[in-house]
């Protein structure tokens, strides 16, 4: 049930208050075991990554309690499942936030998704929903309605600006941990972020360069004359362990129902920075929804296979919607195993750079909710 607290408003603006916390504990760069259980393998090339401090400082983003607001603006918004989100105009995001102001979950772009997200928790107990790279957070609202708890990060300033608003014109902020920051797998540092200029497509948001101890998605950003920001390097690690400090650790101790990546190329170097969470069976998300772009991936010096190999071999089945270049047809690359000769063949056949795919990794518990969606 939605929190009944009345909000407090006194501009049209919602003030944001930035609290940086560091994240204390031993840094898990390059280990790819923990109690000597094998969780991801490290083959990501060192792309101009500098040693870290280890310190991972969590910018958790809270509203300021004097200024509140029950309206959107400057954004503009629209009413699903009983809450008002805050979206973008569709000259800034023509995917979600053109469904969300008609009153809708996209019918379209990642609808299947969607479905499966809303289906499976739905049928679980309160828990966790992570959604890494939110952008306009339309995965957050249908895990918001559905009684979760939601942990959400994002680079761009804007997104964040919007998901908080949302949060709070719905009285959401006691069920949400929302964090500023660019994802990795080598925790400390500041990097500087390209902010999208795509017509239509607000996520492409990227990092594009270091600034003390980032590591470059391009060579460097020289010629970027504008729409840069500066964020902190995080770990999903780090975020995880400090949302268990702000909320009923009961919660934590079941797993996470459903992480969701979609982090433009960083998804394998979040995975990298998630041992300690994928070192626990108990805790490991049942449902894992990625976004892939092969060529996105390996720009910043990972092989997008390898990650693969390393959730089906920690137990995870693999189904595959496809975008662009991938022969997946019918039930061809559906609830895949490690012993399926069908994940070797679509194992063998994944090697064009401009491959772009879905994958939906999941556990026996998530298969009814994933199988509903029809993959």
């Amino acid at each position: 049930m939605l929190s009944s607290r009345a909000p407090r408003w006194s501009t049209r603006v919602l003030s944001l208050i930035a609290v940086l916390e560091v994240c204390h504990g031993r840094s898990v760069t390059g280990v790819t075991s923990v109690h000597g259980q094998h969780v991801f393998k490290d083959t990501c090339t060192a792309v101009g990554i500098t040693q870290n401090s280890g310190k991972c400082l969590v910018r958790r983003v809270v509203s300021d309690p004097g200024h509140m607001i029950d309206s959107c603006a400057p954004f503009e918004s629209g009413t699903v499942l009983g809450l008002k989100w805050c979206v973008f105009d569709v000259t800034r995001d023509n995917g979600y936030s053109y469904d969300v102001k008609q009153g809708r979950l996209p019918q379209h772009y990642e609808a299947k998704l969607i479905a499966i997200v809303q289906t499976h928790l739905r049928s679980v107990p309160k828990g966790v929903f992570v959604d890494a790279g939110t952008q306009v957070g339309t995965f957050s609202l249908v895990a918001f309605a559905a009684g979760q708890y939601v942990v959400s990060l994002d680079l761009l300033p804007e997104h964040i600006q919007m998901n908080m608003q949302s949060r709070v014109i719905n009285g959401l902020e006691n069920r949400s941990f929302l964090v500023h920051g660019g994802i990795s797998n080598v925790p400390g540092g500041w990097a500087t972020i390209k902010i999208s200029s795509e017509p239509g497509n607000s996520g492409s948001t990227n990092m594009v360069g270091k600034t003390f101890a980032g590591w470059p998605y391009q060579s460097a950003v020289e010629g970027f004359a504008s729409g840069l920001a500066q964020v902190p390097i995080i770990t999903l690690d780090c975020v995880v362990r400090e949302a268990i400090r702000h909320v009923d650790t009961a919660i934590f101790r079941r797993q996470i129902h459903v992480l969701k990546i979609d982090v433009e190329g960083f998804e394998s170097r979040l995975l990298l920075g998630a041992t300690k969470l994928f070192s626990n069976p108990k805790h490991r998300p049942t449902i894992i929804l990625v976004e892939v772009f092969i060529d996105r991936i390996a720009k910043v010096g990972c092989d997008a296979r390898q990650t693969i190999r390393d959730l089906v071999n920690l137990g995870y089945f693999l189904s595959v919607l496809p975008r662009l270049n991938i022969a997946c047809g019918g039930k061809t690359c559906s609830a895949l195993s490690k012993d399926d000769p069908r994940f070797a063949n679509l194992m063998d056949n994944l090697i064009k750079d401009d491959s772009e795919m879905d994958l939906i990794f999941f556990l026996e518990e998530g298969r009814a909710a994933v199988a509903s969606s029809g993959l």
